[in-house]
């Protein structure tokens, strides 16, 4: 019997932990709206600015894939970002139906001041809190981050093995 009530008071610990992260994630993606330079990249571009700037180049099908759209829509995104001179675009030696694309110098400095401009608001309001919070803080996100870890390797390991 105690162990139904201590499976229960965890259950209710994670649905907390869900609506907080709930609210922390649109928090934040309404701040971030105000870090992108004049207001003149929407959402989808960032974020394949984004995952440019985390992986290097990349094909057109991983990043739909990561982002959940379609192969034509990154195209489209790409197009207007390559017209900026944010990205660059090169198609693959071994098979001309790849395309890749890269961040350019340009797109490299405007990831760059974005990234920086969110670190250091989030950083001014982070400072509010005092240590033993912070310390409380970054310890509960290495534990969550080694979990993660473990599950990035095996999709990893699962991914090549597919290719193989």
């Amino acid at each position: 019997m105690e162990d139904y009530y201590l499976d229960r008071y965890k259950d209710s610990l994670l649905n907390t932990m869900k609506q907080q992260f709930d609210n922390f994630f649109y928090n934040m993606k309404h701040i971030s709206q105000h870090s992108r330079l004049q207001g003149t990249l929407t959402e989808g571009p960032s974020f394949l600015l984004h995952i440019l700037w985390l992986n290097g180049p990349s094909k057109i099908s991983d990043i739909a894939q990561k982002l959940g759209i379609t192969n034509g829509a990154v195209t489209q995104m790409a197009d207007k970002l390559v017209e900026v001179e944010l990205i660059s675009r090169e198609r693959s030696k071994e098979d001309r139906r790849v395309v890749w694309l890269a961040l350019t110098a340009k797109g490299k400095e405007i990831v760059a001041e974005i990234q920086d401009n969110r670190f250091e608001f989030v950083r001014s309001q982070l400072s509010q809190l005092p240590e033993v919070d912070l310390e409380k803080a970054i310890e509960v996100f290495e534990k969550f981050n080694s979990i993660l870890s473990v599950i990035k390797d095996k999709e990893k390991r699962n991914d090549h093995s597919r290719k193989i």
